[in-house]
Order: structure tokens, then C-alpha cells, then sequence
């Protein structure tokens, strides 16, 4: 059997391992909680500087489809001014030979003498 003060003595070598051995897992705990913490900080931080670049290349994104709408839409109006300028010319050109032609026409006067009555006969476009 064991006598009171052994059994003190064992109680109390218990009782301080007990406590030594929780105060351990405690403090371990709390080394896991703080490194976890950190973690989860470190990985927001990660998170807001990866959102903060995907916002600013949607933004650059963004801009070079504006840009390249807008080259699109000048490329469409030149093009619409060109094919202007090409049909006004060609109607100026086709309205001066038409011109050129109804001159020609009026000065081919063709004069028909039958019977001593002159007939003038001209040609219109």
C-alpha cells in the first residue's frame, strides 16, 4: 500500500506533469493559432493585390477596346468620306464628259438642205 506522503508525492509529481503538459499544448495551440492568423492575413493581402491587378488590366483591357472601337469607327467613316469623294469625282468626271459629249453634239449641226428648207437637226443625251 502506498503511505499518505507517497501518494502526496506522486499526486504532486502528476498534478506539476499535468500542468506542465497542458501550459505546452496551450502554448502550441496558440504558436498554431498566431501562424494561422498570419497566414490568413498573408493570403487576403495576396488576394487584394491580385484582385488590384486583374482590376487595372480590365482597365487596361478596357481601354484598348474603346481605342480599337474607335479606330474602327474613324477606318469606317475615311472609308465613307473616300467612297464620297471617289463618287462625287466620278459623277463630276461623268457630268464633264457628258457636258463634252452634249457640246460636241450641239456643234455636230447637221444641215439638211431639201427643197431650199434647211432642217438642223442636233442629238440630246
Amino acid at each position: 500500500m502506498c503511505t499518505g506522503p507517497a501518494f502526496l508525492s506522486g499526486m504532486t509529481t502528476f498534478m506539476t506533469t499535468y500542468t506542465q503538459q497542458i501550459t505546452a499544448y496551450g502554448q502550441q495551440k496558440e504558436a498554431v493559432d498566431r501562424h494561422n492568423k498570419q497566414k490568413h492575413r498573408h493570403f487576403l493581402n495576396e488576394l487584394q493585390i491580385v484582385r488590384r491587378q486583374d482590376q487595372i488590366n480590365a482597365n487596361v483591357y478596357t481601354e484598348r477596346l474603346k481605342a480599337r472601337h474607335e479606330d474602327i469607327e474613324a477606318y469606317a467613316v475615311a472609308k465613307d468620306i473616300h467612297q464620297l469623294a471617289a463618287s462625287l469625282s466620278d459623277a463630276s468626271s461623268q457630268l464633264s464628259f457628258k457636258e463634252k459629249i452634249q457640246e460636241g453634239l450641239f456643234l455636230m449641226i447637221v444641215l439638211v438642205q431639201v427643197k431650199e428648207v434647211k432642217y438642223i437637226y442636233y442629238y440630246e443625251l
